[in-house]
């Protein structure tokens, strides 16, 4: 015989699901922007706010109370007001079930509908690339400088001008601290984090090496028109490797370093999340329930071998 079994899940207080992203804003990674679709509805007294927490000291901060849609979705951005990099910082995201009026908004309530945590060895590679003395934020830096002196090299009004602010950026390209330099710390950095991350790094040195044997190039000529002329080509790989090229869908540091930031995407809910919503419920009873299930199994296959041995 079979015998009917009903499984009570171990289930979410809230649904629905979505994603949390630390960005540049002002600053350096000091926006934070929520993306939530299929959220529960609250009523007027109640409402959603965001939460970034520190995990070893306990420190946090509001990200500000959520709008919901009608259709149970929240976009919802929030900058630090000083500037913070929100990387450096914090660990965890969490959103909180809040009261409105809320009697205490310094402190989240012990409500919390949704929390994800990035791993440490993740935020740990993150934070060595887009730190303020990040790899990677080194890269956009150098190659920021580099085109500057291109640029300045390119409307010099004397040919050794132009050659000085042409030696200006070849340093920022392959000095000790040069774009090549950060992009191989960024590749050591990274590891095998991310293959698309680790491309456009690879392209951006690629383009750098371009822009640096071209402005040697610029070196040796003794005509200014002939180096103003080299020195286009010199500024558009420098352009590609600090923003990628569009025509051919490659990334370049600027694509490196916000696929860097979105590896400590902080993800939640549903079948996305990292961390799941609190749950309620024994979760005891679904492991009871397959032990029952395989009991029957064993209970089926024995009695139907018993009952075709009395045919026998």
């Amino acid at each position: 015989m079979t015998v009917p079994v009903s499984v009570a899940q171990a289930g979410s207080s809230y649904d629905g699901s979505g994603t949390a992203v630390i960005s540049d804003g002002s600053s350096l990674s000091d926006r934070i922007s929520y993306s939530m679709t299929g959220v529960t509805r609250l009523d007027a007294s109640q409402a959603y706010e965001g939460w970034l927490v520190n995990s070893s000291s306990g420190a946090q901060v509001s990200t500000g109370v959520m709008k919901m849609t009608g259709l149970g979705d929240i976009s919802h951005s929030w900058v630090s007001p000083d500037g913070a990099n929100l990387l450096d910082g914090y660990d965890t995201v969490m959103v909180s079930v809040e009261a409105v009026p809320d009697a205490d908004a310094s402190s989240p309530s012990g409500t919390t509908a949704f929390t994800s945590t990035v791993a440490a060895g993740t935020l740990s590679t993150v934070r060595g690339l887009v730190a303020s003395d990040g790899a990677l934020t080194g890269l956009r830096s150098s190659l920021d400088s580099a085109i500057a002196s291109a640029t300045s090299a390119r409307s010099a009004a004397s040919l050794a001008d132009l050659k000085t602010h042409t030696e200006s950026a070849i340093a920022s390209i392959n000095g000790d601290s040069g774009a090549i330099a950060h992009a191989a710390s960024a590749q050591t950095t990274l590891g095998d984090g991310s293959a698309s991350v680790s491309a456009s790094i690879t392209n951006a040195s690629g383009w750098a090496t371009e822009a640096h044997d071209g402005a040697l190039e610029v070196l040796n000529q003794d005509s200014l028109v002939i180096a103003q002329a080299l020195l286009t080509n010199v500024s558009g790989s420098l352009d590609a490797a600090r923003n990628g090229m569009t025509s051919n869908d490659k990334g370049g540091a600027e694509q490196a370093y916000s696929g860097a930031q979105a590896l400590a995407t902080y993800n939640y809910g549903g079948a996305a999340g990292v961390v799941l919503t609190p749950s309620v419920g024994d979760t005891t009873i679904p492991m009871m329930a397959q032990m029952a299930l395989a009991l029957a199994f064993m209970l089926i296959t024995s009695g139907g071998l018993l009952y075709a041995r009395s045919k026998r």
